[in-house]
């Protein structure tokens, strides 16, 4: 709400476009992973324990975390009510996001009001050990995803230097066991990271810019540049224009990419002679697209649209496609 009334440009799932979130949430993802596999602990002094065993405000803060890594993007069901709050006032964006935080801390709640839930739990035992390790695995393979998101940001250089770093500092807590291990390893990180975000011109390299461009060139849709005041110009020469609004942190835009666009039949559609794919980049912050996705009360991605001389003024598509309604929409226009 602050956001709004200072009219600061924002949208849902941005974090994942900071290098800077990037780096933090690295080195929190490895120790979290490595706790998990009873790799290393850092015990705290006993009367820390005891307050944050009688502190509600863990909780709170374990719910940030999760929010912040749980919501890249906002298909498929997300997506409206989100669109409707940041469009709405400020009470309508109270009252959403309230509806969020209450579905996401609906499992202590019930136990919280019904605390005979606990029965109906499985005895503690082995699997627990076994639990953690699949947490860790899926923790780690978020780990992956990051890495990946951060080759956009810096060169490719770098970001083997990164992912070299990780490998030693990794190793380093996983033979050492010791708790001064483990902070020397994410001090050591943190260091990495100051560098990486203050002097990014060190790195600037080949890492990809012109929105996206460059990465589009091994697509099976002849992708054209992110450029909206060209779409009024192409509808009146007669053309289809089929836009699509991407990042590489949003998972559901892979789906959308993979499962729909890359089809045969639908790449075939799109690549014909008289349809235009345009693609906006939302990879790193990018004020036009911003721009064009506010325009449409729209604050998150994926975001796809078809114009055509039957529809002028476009027709926005579900976040979640199917080639169906993509074959329709380019029918209607």
């Amino acid at each position: 709400i602050g956001l709004k009334a200072a009219g600061v440009g924002f949208g849902w799932g941005v974090q994942f476009q900071s290098s800077l979130f990037l780096l933090v949430m690295i080195p929190v993802l490895i120790l979290f992973a490595l706790n998990l596999l009873d790799k290393f602990d850092i015990q705290l002094p006993q009367f820390m324990m005891n307050q944050m065993a009688k502190s509600q405000q863990v909780h709170f803060y374990q719910g940030i975390f999760a929010v912040l890594l749980a919501t890249p993007c906002s298909a498929p069901f997300l997506g409206t009510a989100v669109a409707f709050a940041l469009a709405g006032s400020s009470w309508q964006i109270m009252m959403i996001f309230t509806g969020l935080a209450f579905g996401l801390a609906l499992p202590y709640l019930l136990i919280a009001m019904w605390p005979n839930m606990v029965n109906i739990m499985p005895k503690p035992g082995m699997w627990m050990v076994r639990f953690r390790q699949v947490l860790a695995v899926m923790l780690l393979l978020t780990l992956a995803w990051l890495l990946w998101l951060l080759q956009v940001h810096v060169s490719m250089a770098l970001w083997i230097a990164v992912i070299a770093v990780l490998i030693v500092l990794v190793l380093a807590l996983y033979l050492s066991p010791s708790s001064k291990t483990s902070v020397i390893v994410l001090v050591s990180y943190l260091a990495l990271s100051h560098v990486v975000f203050w002097y990014p011109q060190l790195f600037a390299g080949d890492a990809i810019t012109d929105n996206g461009v460059n990465k589009q060139a091994d697509s099976v849709i002849q992708w054209q540049a992110f450029e909206p005041t060209k779409i009024p110009e192409y509808v009146a020469e007669g053309k289809t224009v089929f836009l699509d609004i991407t990042a590489d942190w949003c998972i559901t835009c892979v789906v959308n990419e993979r499962g729909v666009l890359a089809r045969q039949d639908i790449a075939a559609l799109l690549n014909g002679d008289n349809v235009i794919a345009m693609r906006g980049d939302w990879t790193q912050p990018d004020g036009e697209v911003e721009a064009y996705l506010k325009r449409y009360g729209r604050y998150a991605i994926p975001f796809n649209q078809v114009f055509g001389p039957a529809l002028p003024n476009g027709k926005l598509l579900p976040e979640l496609l199917t080639k169906d309604a993509v074959k329709s929409a380019l029918r209607q226009a």
